[in-house]
Parts: C-alpha cells; sequence; structure tokens
C-alpha cells in the first residue's frame, strides 16, 4: 500500500485553508480533517479529542470530531483509555504513536482494531488534541507519518485558533459578567456615582442608579444629558462645571465639605463631593470622575442636635439663674419682713399729722415694690405659682383692656382679638396680668416714636412634638391641645443675636439692668408648664407666642378681694413660739405679736424649738414656724412637734408662695400659711385666724 502523494496532500491543505479562510465552524474543520486523513492514510475510522480544560476532574478529554465506518460515535466508558493512548503519543519523539495487533476494548464501531496511530496536535509545544486513525489494512509506518506532516501540522494550527477563540470567549463573558456585577454593586451604592465631560456642556456618559433616581429617570436616560438639561438652577449647573474645569486643569482630585443642589422636584440637597480627573475610555476626551454623598438627613440631623444642645444649655443657664433668683428672693424677704413690718407697727405708733407718717408710708409703699421685685424673681425661678386656679385667658385680657390701653404708647394701635369660647387654663391670675403687661410693654417699646399697631389675640391650638421643639419649655410637653396667647407689633423687631439674649435677667436694647423684664415672663411661663417663642426679624416687627395646657376643670371668676378687719382695738392672750433663724424676722414677729397681747418664746432653729416646747407644751397657744432653717428644717420640725401636740395650731412662714411651698412637704399638718414679707397686722390677723 502506497504512501499518500504530495499533491493529494496539499490539496486537502489548501482545502482546509480554504475553509478557515470562509470561517468555517470548528465542527466542519474537524470533520473534513479526519475525512483527508482517513482518505490519505487508507484508514477505517478516525476522531479527534480535546483536552478539556475546564472539564470536572477525570474527564481530561472530550470526543470533538469522528469519522466512523460503522458510524457509531464514541462512548464515555471508551475516553480514559483514549486518553492514555493520547499522552503516550504525545511523548513520542516523532509525536506519533503507531501500534498493530491492539488489544483494547472495541472501538469506534469496530469490534477490534488491528492498527492505530495516535498523532498528537502540538500548538506551541502544548498538547491541545489527538487524531486517532484506526485499522488500516497494513500497519501505519513513519513513511505515512511524514507524508502525514502537513495535514497534521495545519489540524494542530487549527486547534490552536479555536482554543485562542474559545479562551477569547470566556474571557469576553467573564469580562461582561465581571461589568454587570460592577454595575450591580455600584447601583447598590447609595451614593451618586458619576462621569461627566466638561468640554460638551457638561454631558454625562456614566451614572448609577442613585443618581438617576434624584432626577426621577433610569441610567438610560440620565446619561447623555447635560448639566443644562437636569440643573434647574443655573447658578448651581455653574458652579458644578467650574468644579470640573477645574479638575481637569489641575489634573488633581478636589475635595467639596458641602454644596447646595435643587433636583428637578424642588428640593434642596447637601451634598459632599469628590471630583478626580480621567480620560473618557471611548474618545479619550478630558473628563470628571465623580462620587457625591447626600448629606441633608445628617445635616438635619446635626441641626436638631445643635438645636437640642442649645435648649438644654438654656435649659441648665434658666436653672442656675432660677435657683440664685430663688436664693436671693427668700434671703430679701427675710429682710423684707423686717422693714414692712417695723414700718407698720410704726405707723400705728405715730399719727397721721406727724411728717414721719408720711415718710413711714414711703417706706411701706418701696418696701411693698421690693415684694414685688421679690415675686418676679421667684417667677423667674419657677417658683411663682401662686393660687393656681382654672382661668379664661380672654376674660384675663379682657379685664385688662382698659389698663392695657393706658399702658401702651400713645401712638400705638392697640387690637384685640380674643377667641369667645376658649378652654381654661391652671395659672394665677396675678402672674397672667403680669406676662401680658410685660409682653405688651416690650412691644409698645419696639414702635420707639413711630406710629404702630399692637395685637393680642387669645385662640386654641394644637401642636406636633416637632412644633413644640420650637417653644422655650419647662418641661417635654406632649402632643396636645394648648390655650394660645400671642403679642404681635409692627416694630423694629430684633436679630438673631438679640432673640439669643432676650430672656437674660436684667437685659434690654434701652439700657442696662432694666429689670426682669421677658426673664418674668420666661419664669412664668414655666411656672405655669407651658412655652415660649419669639419669632422676629429686624424691621419686621415681633411676635410673642405663649402656650398654656389646657386644664381638665372648667375657668372660675376671679375672687373680689376685701378689706381686712381693723385691729386698733383688738387684744389677745396666749403663747406664741417664733421659730425662724432670722433675727430680724423674730424680732418684727415678737413686737407685733406683743403688741396685741400675746407673750412671746424665740427659737432659732428647729431643735431649740422643740426644746422649749417640751419644756413649755402646755404654754403654748401657736407656733410661727418658718421653712427654711439650718440643723433642722421647717417640715422636719413640723414632724417631730406633732408627734409631741396633735393639736397646737402651726403656721408655716416661708418667701415662696402657698402652694410651691407645700408642695415640697410630704408632712402637711399645718394650721395656716403666711408669705414673707408681711405685715405687723397681717401677721396679728394670721395669729387670730388659727386660734379662732
Amino acid at each position: 500500500m502506497k504512501d499518500p502523494s504530495p499533491v493529494n496532500v496539499l490539496s486537502a491543505v489548501l482545502a482546509l485553508q480554504e475553509m478557515m479562510t470562509a470561517d468555517a465552524a470548528p465542527s466542519v474543520l474537524y470533520a473534513a480533517l479526519l475525512r483527508s486523513l482517513m482518505t490519505l492514510s487508507s484508514s477505517a475510522s478516525a476522531l479527534i479529542t480535546e483536552l478539556a480544560q475546564d472539564a470536572p476532574e477525570g474527564r481530561q478529554m472530550t470526543i470533538t470530531a469522528s469519522c466512523t465506518a460503522a458510524e457509531q460515535p464514541v462512548t464515555e466508558l471508551e475516553l480514559p483509555e483514549l486518553s492514555s493512548l493520547a499522552e503516550k503519543a504525545s511523548a513520542c519523539e516523532n509525536a506519533a504513536l503507531s501500534l498493530s495487533a491492539h488489544g483494547g476494548k472495541p472501538c469506534c464501531g469496530n469490534d477490534r482494531i488491528n492498527h492505530l496511530l495516535v498523532l498528537p496536535l502540538l500548538y506551541n509545544k502544548q498538547p491541545l488534541a489527538s487524531v486517532f486513525l484506526f485499522n488500516r489494512e497494513q500497519a501505519y509506518d513513519t513513511g505515512l507519518i511524514a507524508s502525514l506532516a502537513p495535514l497534521t501540522q495545519l489540524g494542530a494550527i487549527i486547534a490552536g485558533l479555536l482554543s485562542m477563540q474559545r479562551k477569547h470567549i470566556l474571557i469576553e463573558r467573564a469580562l461582561r459578567d465581571s461589568e454587570v456585577r460592577l454595575r450591580q454593586v455600584i447601583d447598590l451604592v447609595p451614593h451618586h456615582i458619576f462621569a461627566i465631560v466638561p468640554s460638551k456642556g457638561g454631558r454625562l456618559i456614566f451614572a448609577n442608579k442613585a443618581l438617576a433616581e434624584v432626577y426621577g429617570m433610569t441610567t438610560e436616560e440620565v446619561v447623555g444629558k447635560t448639566q443644562r438639561e437636569i440643573t434647574p438652577m443655573r447658578a448651581e449647573e455653574e458652579h458644578f462645571l467650574a468644579d470640573d474645569l477645574e479638575v481637569i486643569r489641575s489634573g488633581k482630585e478636589k475635595f467639596i465639605p458641602e454644596e447646595i443642589y435643587t433636583d428637578p422636584f424642588g428640593r434642596v440637597h447637601y451634598l459632599q463631593t469628590t471630583k478626580i480627573p480621567f480620560k473618557a475610555v471611548d474618545t479619550g476626551e478630558p473628563a470628571v470622575l465623580g462620587i457625591c454623598v447626600d448629606i441633608t438627613e445628617q445635616k438635619k440631623a446635626a441641626e436638631e442636635r445643635r438645636h437640642i444642645e442649645e435648649q438644654l444649655q438654656q435649659s441648665q443657664k434658666l436653672e442656675s439663674l432660677g435657683l440664685l433668683a430663688g436664693g436671693i428672693a427668700h434671703d430679701f424677704n427675710n429682710l423684707l419682713t423686717g422693714i414692712l413690718g417695723h414700718a407698720s407697727l410704726a405707723l400705728l405708733d405715730i399719727p397721721q399729722a406727724s411728717p414721719a407718717h408720711a415718710r413711714l408710708r414711703s417706706v411701706e409703699t418701696a418696701a411693698h415694690r421690693a415684694a414685688q421685685l421679690c415675686r418676679q424673681l421667684l417667677a423667674y425661678s419657677g417658683r411663682g405659682n401662686f393660687e393656681i386656679k382654672p382661668l379664661n385667658l380672654s376674660a384675663i385680657v379682657g379685664e385688662m383692656a382698659e389698663f392695657l390701653t393706658v399702658s401702651v404708647s400713645k401712638k400705638a394701635e392697640l387690637r384685640l382679638e380674643l377667641a369667645p369660647v376658649l378652654p381654661a387654663v391652671d395659672g394665677d391670675a396675678s402672674q397672667l396680668h403680669q406676662v401680658i403687661l410685660n409682653l405688651l410693654i416690650n412691644s409698645s417699646e419696639s414702635l420707639g416714636n413711630k406710629s404702630g399697631t399692637i395685637t393680642v389675640s387669645t385662640q386654641a391650638g394644637r401642636f406636633s412634638p416637632k412644633e413644640l421643639t420650637e417653644f422655650c419649655l419647662n418641661d417635654q410637653l406632649a402632643e396636645g391641645e394648648f390655650v394660645v396667647l400671642e403679642v404681635t407689633d409692627s416694630g423694629c423687631g430684633m436679630d438673631a443675636q438679640t432673640k439669643a439674649k432676650i430672656f437674660d435677667p436684667f437685659f434690654s436694647t434701652k439700657f442696662p439692668g432694666r429689670g426682669l423684664g421677658m426673664a418674668a415672663v420666661l419664669g412664668v411661663v414655666r411656672g405655669h408648664h407651658g412655652g415660649i417663642r419669639i419669632t422676629s426679624n429686624p424691621e419686621q416687627g415681633c411676635r410673642a407666642t405663649v402656650i398654656f395646657p389646657v386644664s381638665e376643670r372648667a375657668a372660675q371668676s376671679l375672687p373680689i378681694r376685701r378689706s381686712s378687719e381693723k385691729l386698733n382695738d383688738f387684744k389677745a392672750s396666749g403663747t406664741v413660739l417664733v421659730v425662724d433663724d432670722e433675727d430680724t424676722v423674730r424680732e418684727i414677729a415678737k413686737a407685733a405679736l406683743e403688741r396685741y397681747g400675746y407673750r412671746i418664746l424665740e427659737a432659732r432653729d428647729g431643735v431649740e424649738a422643740l426644746q422649749i416646747l417640751h419644756e413649755h407644751q402646755q404654754e403654748v397657744s401657736a407656733i410661727l414656724l418658718d421653712i427654711t432653717m439650718p440643723r433642722l428644717s421647717g417640715e422636719e420640725t413640723l414632724r417631730e412637734i406633732r408627734l409631741i401636740s396633735q393639736t397646737v395650731p402651726v403656721i408655716l412662714s416661708s418667701g415662696y408662695n402657698e402652694q410651691d411651698a407645700l408642695s415640697r412637704l410630704t408632712c402637711n399638718e399645718m394650721t395656716g400659711f403666711i408669705q414673707k414679707p408681711y405685715t405687723g397686722p397681717e401677721l396679728i390677723a394670721k395669729v387670730r385666724q388659727v386660734l379662732t
């Protein structure tokens, strides 16, 4: 049997090359290669196997193409043996393995393989595939192998090209998968990621999902648009474009800690942006890659924290000043008790025609004014509750109408807009009078020498927790219904710095040290568990809004004060134990009580009082007991007194009002109460009342 002629081999090679040029499919090329090899080698069967680089372990080879006489495919059970033969062939010096009378299993439709030729297809010295030729009538010799070499080499080239093509396809597939995953990751990022070409009017060439959603678009819709098309505010557009051009010119990264963007829906966003220069992949044009972090919520949270911190600082400051004011009022009340008491007793001894009588009246009047200042100090400290009753705020303002009219500037027009039906508030009428009057005077002074209007209005309203944060509050008020008092003027208004100090004691825009003013107003409002808000801008007037919780009780009418009974002819008997750590207070109490016939026992503190009571228990008719004392407090002393005697009348005395003083006591077994400063006749009236 002759070897194939070179002409036939060359013809087969040219035919394959033509098929390769025509981009024939791999299976078609391999089938044509096998047919040519079978024909030229006079073989009965042939097949090509390829190494499966990505195949599971145990399957190193797959059948790519086969041509069998019996037209039966190779089974997977035959692959291990073929793989072993291919390895042996690759190790041969002539890169071919020829076997005769091979005793392997049946293959390719042949009951027995008599002759076998294995031709490894090597590309860059790497075995990529193997050609198996079966059952030639004569053994496969070296001459035949050599004559088939051009066709075998072309087969190796085909195997190499197909391998590279498959790798390229795998790389492209992996690249596409990677791009999809990267896109998914970028779209999951909540920040705005974009790429922009400044030279084309700020045209977007990339945008993630978060950025597109700001514009109400998809990423496909937003890419390709310019800054002008997506930025409604021209000033913002110019600012963004200027930053982009700066990044391109400098070639450096730029960090923008805060900038403002208004989206197409009118929502304002605060952004923290980082931009870096790069080249557009498609065109190579200078571009900017940026990422914007929307810090709007963080900014709002920071602003809320700042507001809360300011409220806390203000509250702490007011609390400290309130404690100071309360302490001053307490000590000052003790001094005023001596002044008022002695003045009132002296007035009883001096004839009205005497010049000294008029001077003492002036002393008494000044002392009463000082007492009023003490009440303002107590109001500022939040302890000025006095006599709390359910009141109608509209009725209180209405009763003050005439007085308010003469209290404001003659150039001011006073308007009252009072709700006819209004829920009651729990409050002290005199303190609410003070609040209304102080607010009205402030509004009147803000008008200066100009004409203007002042409006006092009342209404009921509901406030949410967010709205309540705008008020200066004493307590954390819950959402609900409130009674609202508003005083509005068309005066000069005030700036932020003035508003920050408006509740400071003795602060005034007129001249320093004028008085408590708005500080007293705040104290009263805090004492009533309400809130106050000042809204004002320079030259735009001022609005003071005061809110009080709605009372659960119906409003009561204000009581009519009656003059006290004259005590000129009153004569008493009995012993009164006066307990106070202040010498001045004990002195005036003794003088007043002895004047009307009482015998006096004095004690400087609770411990001394208990000793005296043990010694004179049968003699003591009543006890005047100060609440605030060293060693043993008034409450502790009262508790011990009740262990000694359950019946002796006890009058508690304090610079604080009765309601606030009693709210501090757990032992409420007193008989009466008198607030400092008091006059001699007032003390006599109280003692006479508890002994009656």
